[in-house]
């Protein structure tokens, strides 16, 4: 399993954000926005913020979105639920 992260700010803040908050993780700058129309975080390259969204995909490559609410968690799920998802999609054969 392979975790990553992308906002719109620029490299050198990631990379500050990411060592003050320990991400253990990959953290993207997409400044141009591709990701995020891409993946529905943003409805255009002129977004000003992206919504939070979380993509999963399983050992195929087949893309599972998981529809969040409003801290960025399954809702009614929060950290737990999407553990559980991550693990029933790693554990499956």
């Amino acid at each position: 399993m392979q975790i990553i992260g992308a906002s719109f700010d620029a490299p050198e803040k990631n990379q500050q954000w990411a060592e003050e908050e320990g991400f253990q993780f990959d953290l993207y700058s997409d400044l141009g926005r591709e990701l995020a129309v891409y993946y529905g975080a943003a409805d255009s390259k002129s977004t000003g913020a992206a919504q939070r969204v979380t993509v999963l995909l399983d050992r195929n490559g087949t893309l599972l979105r998981v529809p969040l609410g409003r801290h960025g968690h399954p809702p009614g799920r929060g950290v737990r639920g999407l553990c559980g998802i991550v693990r029933t999609l790693t554990e499956t054969p």
